[in-house]
């Protein structure tokens, strides 16, 4: 169901502020992600080093972005 909103009215200004930060969160997300990607998978083979261990991270990744999203 699409809530047709006024340009200027606070319903449309707090939809944007929530959206803007779920933006700047997930960017955050992305790059702590790509961060510990690098750090534990071979840089030849992108294969991780301990499988377990990034599965587990890439699930807390997914959560605290789907977390983030929640709120727009």
């Amino acid at each position: 169901m699409t809530i047709p909103l006024e340009p200027a009215s606070p319903e449309h200004r707090l939809h944007l502020s929530q959206l803007a930060i779920y933006l700047r969160e997930s960017r955050q997300i992305l790059a702590a992600w790509d961060a510990y990607s690098d750090q534990h998978s071979d840089p030849d083979t992108h294969q991780p080093y301990d499988e377990d261990a990034y599965g587990l991270r890439q699930r807390l990744r997914d959560s605290d972005t789907l977390a983030s999203f929640g709120r727009v």
